[in-house]
């Protein structure tokens, strides 16, 4: 429900729109090198990170937005999310959802709202802890989730979505630039002989 309040309450405001973000969803490699595609295996973990850019005196101390996903099957497990400094991951303020401490498997139920029935997504709420703490430019939120083990091989897209920014009483206004892709290929055939191999010897030893 708060999250409905704010998404209404940033529709009306009549304070001026301050200077726009870009935000864009990437891949993070070793070093947290970013990346817009990711190729992955049945079973392999990755992160991904929201980036906001915009002038260098941009600045919010509220935030609320969803991630789409083009496709279900996904999995996340408790402390699969964190927020950048100064909001609180886990705190009273944080009602993403699901929440950090949830796990299970990403598909059109996992968040339920009636403004978007039916999309696989999730959706993320937070406020700084204290008045004048803001969060600038940089990196937003990380997360990070599981391929599942019986992924069929294809292309998942992560996408930015609607999102209501505001500081103090002023909305500032935010335009996804950029998903995220996330091409999932088959398990390499040397696991799946070994696999082969060890059911062999397995049998044999009966």
């Amino acid at each position: 429900m708060k999250t409905l309040l704010a998404f209404a309450a940033a529709s009306v405001l009549p304070a001026s729109v301050l200077a726009q973000y870009s935000a864009r969803v990437v891949g993070l490699g070793p070093g947290d090198s970013t990346s817009a595609a990711l190729t992955l295996g049945p079973g392999d973990v990755f992160s991904a990170a929201v980036l906001l850019a915009g002038p260098s005196n941009i600045r919010h101390d509220s935030a609320v937005f969803r991630l789409v996903f083009s496709q279900s099957g996904l999995l996340y497990s408790p402390n699969w999310y964190q927020w950048a400094a100064p909001y609180v991951t886990g705190g009273p303020d944080d009602l993403s959802s699901p929440s950090r401490a949830a796990s299970g498997i990403l598909s059109a139920s996992t968040h339920l709202d009636p403004i978007h029935p039916g999309q696989v997504d999730l959706a993320f709420e937070n406020l700084t802890p204290n008045f004048g703490d803001y969060f600038f430019t940089g990196e937003l939120l990380r997360l990070t989730l599981r391929v599942a083990p019986d992924a069929t091989p294809g292309s998942i897209q992560i996408s930015f979505a609607d999102g209501s920014f505001t500081n103090g009483a002023s909305s500032v206004s935010v335009a996804p630039v950029a998903g995220l892709t996330l091409n999932i290929i088959p398990a390499p055939a040397s696991s799946l002989t070994g696999a082969l191999a060890l059911t062999a010897l397995a049998r044999r030893r009966r």
